[in-house]
């Protein structure tokens, strides 16, 4: 199997041999003498099943790798950005060389270059730059006022996808270079909620309605986001869905200010937690009730805008425009989002390295149960931080060691031993579309857009030296 028929592969779905499924590593030897570079390709099978990766050395002419890496640079991304990708590593050929650079998807959603059929990887579902911005004008005083209540400011201080932020330093400009919190992702899935409201002309109590939803739908998460969520709930009995309730029926002494400011509003408190738990029987609640829905949709792009650079191309937008102006399910969009999600979850959140920082985030909180309680849940990252150094040592471990050889092998001599031998717990997810279900009214959204999820076991261990 040579270079070109590898490539190949990875724009198919079925019949790919010994399940390949992406590239995460590439190594090049140039020899001038015999006109032939020695590639070896570290190929990862299907799904999350860490005993499937292995080496595949193959030997390929310089003048080919050199016609792949400008066919590559030609199908990938805009003049600029392959600009920039070529002074990044100008010695390396244009590979998918990260697994979430590996998008193949079916043919509705991408094409071919003539010259070499290679397919190109293209992002379906981006978001919108505007979703990106930090800003909150709604124009809407509601909404500036929810904004400045205790609970939403706390979001700033609570990491989008918990301690896999910790692979980012946290300062840069762009999405790719920088952490997410919670308060951004609640802005932009009301910035969604408000595109739908205006464009299907919702009257302004029910835009309201639409708009408190969307931006509480996350304001009872907890520091860290999901990663200590599951030892919370294990311990304490409590998660940020809870926690959620609590705040927007004014059950917390949080939650008051924002009782308050939604009765003056005349929003139905009853009717927005309705929504925000996916029990809305209006013709709002699909969405938050349908697998495809708001907080997924803006979530899961953020995700892909957080793992690697942004390309614009279909925008996350227009499904909501397409939701609120035509009445209509755009099938290839929504499909196309849907396998977005599986490589999401399958190559971002349940990469090994993602996986190893939260459950070693997780074994440190269990095995430290007696120094916490129901109420750090409610605290900022940084007060949890002040807190518990020692956990925070072991996360910020991953940003350090990034781009060092055998990084695995440096963080198991870091980590303390008794913890290496501690099981990590985790479900891994699977998402599929079920092309045979024609996509003819929302309810029929259920059982085209299928996920399974299965317990999976490994020890930390064995996880660090899979990065």
């Amino acid at each position: 199997m040579d270079l070109f028929e590898i490539m190949k592969f990875l724009g198919r779905r079925q019949n790919v041999p010994w399940g390949l499924k992406y590239i995460t590593k590439t190594s090049i030897n140039r020899n001038s003498k015999s006109k032939l570079s020695y590639l070896r390709l570290q190929i990862v099978g299907e799904g999350c099943n860490f005993e499937s990766r292995r080496w595949k050395s193959v030997h390929v002419a310089n003048r080919d790798v050199m016609r792949m890496r400008n066919a590559m640079a030609t199908a990938c991304a805009s003049e600029k950005q392959d600009a920039d990708e070529e002074r990044h590593d100008a010695s390396v050929p244009m590979l998918i060389s990260h697994p979430y650079d590996a998008c193949p998807f079916d043919a509705e959603s991408r094409s071919s270059d003539p010259q070499t059929g290679f397919a190109r990887m293209e992002d379906p579902c981006p978001p919108d730059t505007s979703l990106y911005c930090k800003d909150h004008d709604f124009r809407e005083p509601l909404v500036e006022a929810l904004v400045a209540t205790a609970p939403m400011r706390r979001l700033k201080d609570v990491g989008f996808l918990g301690a896999i932020d910790y692979i980012r330093h946290g300062n840069g400009k762009q999405p790719h270079q920088r952490r997410h919190s919670r308060f951004e992702h609640s802005v932009a899935v009301a910035k969604l909620a408000d595109i739908y409201a205006r464009t299907a002309k919702l009257p302004k109590l029910r835009r309201l309605t639409l708009l408190a939803a969307a931006l509480l739908h996350d304001v009872g998460h907890g520091p860290l986001s999901h990663t200590l969520e599951p030892v919370f709930k294990a311990e304490f009995d409590i998660d940020h869905h809870e926690m959620t309730r609590r705040v927007i029926s004014g059950d917390s002494k949080w939650g008051k200010e924002i009782r308050d400011l939604l009765g003056q509003a005349g929003v139905d408190t009853d009717e927005v937690l309705a929504l925000v738990d996916g029990k809305h029987d209006g013709d709002i609640g699909f969405l938050f009730s349908r697998p495809i829905n708001l907080d997924t949709l803006e979530g899961i792009a953020r995700c892909r805008a957080f793992a690697r650079r942004r390309r614009d191309r279909l925008s996350i937008i227009s499904i909501v425009r397409d939701w609120a102006s035509d009445r209509v399910l755009p099938r290839a969009k929504l499909d196309a989002f849907w396998e977005l999600k599986h490589e999401m979850y399958n190559f971002v959140i349940h990469a090994p390295q993602h996986v190893a920082l939260e459950g070693l985030a997780q074994i440190y909180m269990y095995n430290n149960i007696s120094n916490f309680s129901s109420r750090n849940f409610t605290m900022k990252t940084k007060e949890l931080r002040l807190m518990h150094p020692n956990l925070f040592k072991y996360l910020d471990l991953f940003r350090y060691t990034a781009g060092k050889p055998k990084r695995g092998r440096v963080l198991s001599k870091k980590i303390p031993s008794d913890l290496l031998n501690e099981i990590v717990t985790f479900k891994s997810r699977s998402f599929h579309v079920r092309k045979e279900v024609p996509l003819d009214g929302w309810a029929a959204m259920n059982i085209r857009y299928h996920q399974s999820k299965s317990n999976s076991r490994v020890e930390l261990g064995d996880l660090l030296n899979e990065i």
